[in-house]
């Protein structure tokens, strides 16, 4: 029995736009973000200086050219950033949004990202009208994801002990059979590893914002943001 090759077509379609209306779901919610962010003015950088705190809502979005939005309120601007899915994971700001921000100042702005296991990943760059380059690395958590309800939250304490450079973990995590994570602003597990729940040495971890998870007989008991200087 033949099959017309439109007909085909059609059934190819409607796969792809169900695949992608279930990707669309993994991606939407709000999340608690943590930025790093520094200046570029003359081909000179200048850090701004402290971690930057706020959130933001995935929604789908009404545009034929994007898949989700975001709304962006901070650096002045304020603006609903729209992107395109790549993958099950991964995230492209489309490039060169003009936003108008407070003051009616102009800003461009692009980059990409990933949302992994209810994580956020993010780099964007929002460049004004003096040619002056906002970059910002972020790292986040979905709220009310793994029974967390926000990244400050969390029923146990992690800590860094800058001396000793390692993480320490609470008191009733230890001696117990855990399995530690770090994850990268990129989205990627630089780190695993199955303990008792003594202490992990960080020393020849890069300075940056990481995700640290800890995992319990499969499941996450601690998810948080810590920052190696």
């Amino acid at each position: 029995m033949k099959i017309k090759l439109p007909f085909l077509l059609i059934i190819l379609w409607m796969m792809t736009f169900n695949l992608s209306a279930q990707e669309i779901k993994k991606f939407l919610g709000e999340y608690e973000i943590k930025a790093d962010c520094i200046l570029i003015r003359d081909d000179e950088t200048f850090p701004e200086g402290g971690y930057e705190n706020y959130k933001i809502k995935v929604e789908e979005s009404p545009d034929e050219d994007a898949n989700i939005q975001f709304f962006l309120g901070k650096h002045g601007v304020n603006g609903n950033v729209k992107a395109t899915i790549l993958n099950q994971q991964e995230f492209k700001i489309l490039e060169d949004q003009h936003i108008v921000g407070t003051g009616f100042r102009s800003f461009y702005l692009n980059g990409s990202g990933n949302i992994k296991t209810d994580s956020i990943f993010m780099q964007y760059r929002i460049v004004d009208e003096s040619n002056v380059v906002q970059q910002c690395d972020c790292i986040g958590k979905k709220l009310g994801s793994s029974g967390i309800s926000s990244l400050g939250a969390n029923k146990y304490k992690v800590y860094i002990d800058e001396k000793k450079q390692v993480i320490v973990l609470d008191e009733t995590l230890q001696n117990q059979s855990l399995t530690f994570e770090l994850i990268n602003l990129q989205g990627n597990t630089i780190w695993k590893k199955t303990n008792t729940g003594e202490s992990i040495s960080i020393a020849n971890l890069p300075s940056g914002i990481y995700l640290c998870r800890i995992l319990q007989n499969g499941q996450v008991i601690y998810s948080d943001k810590i920052i190696k200087k």
